[in-house]
């Protein structure tokens, strides 16, 4: 498939760059919000899991690699009608990600990067869509090695069936 020359490139990178690093940090993440392909938006739930490590260039401060995913909300509901198909997405961005210190409790994160996505928003639809990543988030350190954030995470892809997301998410972070 044509798109598995990017994965291999996402997984060359990713282990290229942490080799420079020892600074890295693991985290998770929950939230809602809606995604959107060629059809009206949907309300879902969504899932975040990232890696991050300290970046060698201005102005960001943080590299980040994520995958996201995205489903229809109704597919965790109880509900009386069955029914057999709920739309999702799923993604791989790389993003730089930049921190301000706002005092010594609470800081603000932005991140701007590259998306791949994968729209699976009817049962007969299996694109993958490139686009970009925006990311916004307040959080505060709960410890040395662990911090929490809220925030915002918003994708936009350009070709194929211009698919996005628009997701509020809850994520927690620990460095090794």
């Amino acid at each position: 498939m044509k798109h598995n020359y990017i994965y291999i490139l996402l997984i060359f990178f990713a282990s290229s760059t942490f080799a420079q690093f020892n600074n890295i940090a693991i985290g998770g993440g929950i939230g809602l919000g809606n995604i959107q392909g060629n059809l009206p938006s949907q309300t879902s739930f969504a899932g975040k899991i990232f890696i991050e490590t300290n970046a060698s260039f201005k102005p960001f401060n943080k590299i980040e690699f994520a995958f996201t995913y995205a489903q229809k909300l109704e597919k965790i509901l109880p509900e009386n009608n069955i029914i057999s198909y709920y739309p999702f997405v799923k993604s791989f961005t790389i993003a730089g990600k930049s921190n301000q210190q706002l005092n010594n409790i609470f800081f603000i994160e932005e991140g701007l990067g590259l998306l791949l996505l994968n729209d699976r928003t009817f049962s007969d639809t299996d694109t993958w869509n490139y686009g970009f990543v925006l990311n916004v988030s307040g959080g505060t350190n709960l410890s040395n090695n662990t911090e929490i954030q809220i925030g915002l995470d918003y994708g936009l892809t350009l070709n194929n069936t211009n698919a996005s997301y628009l997701l509020f998410l809850v994520t927690a972070k620990y460095n090794l």
